[in-house]
């Protein structure tokens, strides 16, 4: 998938990630893929090369869905309120 992310807060920094959303109901789901839409804030931290370095962080989404965020390298420091839009990636559809 392809993900774009829009939002406001304080933060800087660069990162690789990867994101796995938990739908807690089968409603949410419908709704995410009708739109691919999610709207939430987070808080994180990460300084990480390789398999060197930590990085931490949670996210708060409203309605029944969460959201958890792995980095595989970067460096940054956030506090934000964002909205993300999800779309299917071409070459992999």
């Amino acid at each position: 998938m392809n993900m774009a992310e829009v939002g406001a807060g304080l933060g800087i920094g660069v990162e690789d990630l990867r994101v796995v959303c938990v739908f807690h109901n089968a409603e949410v789901l419908d709704g995410f893929l009708l739109n691919g839409v999610i709207i939430g804030a987070n808080a994180s931290a990460s300084a990480k090369l390789d398999d060197k370095g930590e990085a931490s962080g949670g996210e708060l989404i409203i309605n029944n869905m969460s959201i958890h965020q792995m980095t595989d390298n970067g460096l940054a420091v956030e506090l934000m309120v964002s909205g993300t839009k999800y779309w299917p990636d071409a070459s992999l559809n």
